[in-house]
């Protein structure tokens, strides 16, 4: 199975448990992305994820590169890494809407001996936060900043600080914020999904009822397995993070019913009986 269909997979079986619905039955399909028997009936369920976009990339776009440097960054380290030298959180604080350059690329080894030699000072248990050097000047110009216990560094634009958490419990793990203004989900969300999901729904295998599922809110994991905590690298989604719900009723959904699943505990009801 592609990780696509898998990271789809996973989010309509929580969408699924959040809203209480055992399906009789649940199979892979490609249009509709799956299709259920639910009390008898089977069920077209399309699952889509709602986004707002951000300057010249695209904000998954940007937050998919981030990720993929996360995930090099933590290889990096575990290179580095001493025998025996485990437990460590990295936790990265990245700055909205700010692509991951070339350059950004080349200095990885940098930046991951910057952590290796921080973490080479902690304590077991024990925490750091190294600030990009911007950050830092911000935080001493209005007194906040303690130059003793917080050091900085010079780090990709893009980053705003990486904390460092050693506990010795696990293996090394990567995980982080983005932040931002986060805007209502509203009908300008809302209605380009609709009318791109109405055209794809006239394509639809025959079902006795169609379901559109919107998901915000998701985080990807890398590495992650049921017998895990945690996977190694995981980060929320700021680029598919919306506030209240202020939408335009009756909305022009053509499915039967379309949902919307604020991850990983929220399903609300748009349209439909």
């Amino acid at each position: 199975m592609k990780s696509a269909k898998k990271s789809e997979l996973r989010h309509l079986i929580e969408f699924l448990r959040t809203a209480g619905v055992a399906p009789e039955k649940l199979q892979l399909s490609e249009c509709p992305d799956f299709i259920a028997v639910i009390d008898g009936q089977n069920v077209g369920i399309e699952l889509t994820i709602a986004r707002h976009e951000a300057g010249k990339f695209g904000a998954l776009q940007i937050e998919h590169a981030q990720s993929e440097y996360a995930k090099a960054l933590r290889r990096f380290v575990e290179k580095n890494a001493r025998d025996g030298d485990d437990g460590l959180i990295i936790g990265i604080s990245f700055e909205d809407g700010i692509p991951v350059s070339a350059e950004d690329k080349g200095a990885l080894p940098h930046v991951a001996g910057l952590i290796s030699d921080a973490s080479a000072t902690l304590p077991n248990p024990g925490a750091i936060t190294i600030w990009s050097e911007k950050w830092a000047r911000i935080r001493d110009d209005t007194g906040i900043r303690s130059t003793r216990f917080e050091p900085s560094a010079p780090l990709p634009e893009f980053i705003q600080n990486i904390c460092l958490y050693r506990d010795g419990k696990h293996d090394i793990k990567v995980t982080g914020s983005r932040g931002g203004i986060t805007p209502d989900f509203d009908d300008s969300a809302l209605l380009p999904i609709l009318k791109s999901k109405n055209d794809r729904l006239k394509k639809y295998a025959a079902c006795d009822r169609s379901w559109l599922v919107i998901v915000s809110r998701v985080t990807q994991f890398e590495g992650h397995s049921p017998e895990a905590e945690r996977g190694n690298v995981a980060f929320s989604s700021f680029a598919t993070t919306f506030g209240n719900v202020n939408v335009t009723r009756p909305i022009p959904s053509d499915f039967d019913e379309t949902y919307l699943f604020k991850w990983p505990s929220e399903v609300m009801l748009l349209s439909g009986d």
